[in-house]
Order: C-alpha cells, then sequence, then structure tokens
C-alpha cells in the first residue's frame, strides 16, 4: 500500500507533480491514496492553525481584561482621591 508521511511537504509536491505528468495512471489506489494524504496534511495544518489563533486570541481577551482591571482600579483609586479631596475643602 502506498503510504507517506503527511509533514513531508517536499515529497506531496514532486507526487503531485508526477501524478499530473502521468494523469493519475500509475494506479487508481495510489492516487487516492495521494489525494487522502494531502487532504490529511491539509486538515492537519487547518487544525495547527486554528489552534494557534485560538491560543493568540485568549490571550490577547487575557491581556486586555488586565488592562480593564488595572484602569477600572485606577478610575476608582481617582475619583476616591478627589471626593475626600472636596469633601476636605467643603469643612
Amino acid at each position: 500500500m502506498f503510504l507517506m508521511k503527511t509533514n513531508d511537504i517536499k515529497s506531496i509536491t514532486a507526487r503531485m507533480y508526477q501524478n499530473i505528468l502521468s494523469f493519475g495512471d500509475d494506479s487508481s489506489r495510489r492516487q487516492q491514496s495521494l489525494q487522502f494524504n494531502i487532504w490529511k496534511q491539509c486538515i492537519e495544518q487547518r487544525q495547527n492553525d486554528e489552534m494557534f489563533f485560538t491560543v493568540v486570541a485568549c490571550f490577547f481577551m487575557l491581556l486586555l481584561s488586565a488592562l480593564t482591571q488595572n484602569s477600572i482600579s485606577n478610575i476608582k483609586d481617582l475619583m476616591q482621591t478627589t471626593l475626600e479631596t472636596n469633601l476636605l475643602v467643603d469643612e
């Protein structure tokens, strides 16, 4: 049975080129196996890309929430200081 590693890009390119030149005449089974392995590599690459995007998006959301919390804390402290200063001046 014709199987190849799914992470070997050069091998896939060479096999695709050979498949195009021979119009897939080598054997239907070999062509199907090649198509399956190309499809499998595309799925694995997509999963890797989606995982990377998810990690980056989660990190960005975590950073944004930390910055928002810090800003809210600073605003609260500023308002408290301003209120206390105004109350002391009025007395």
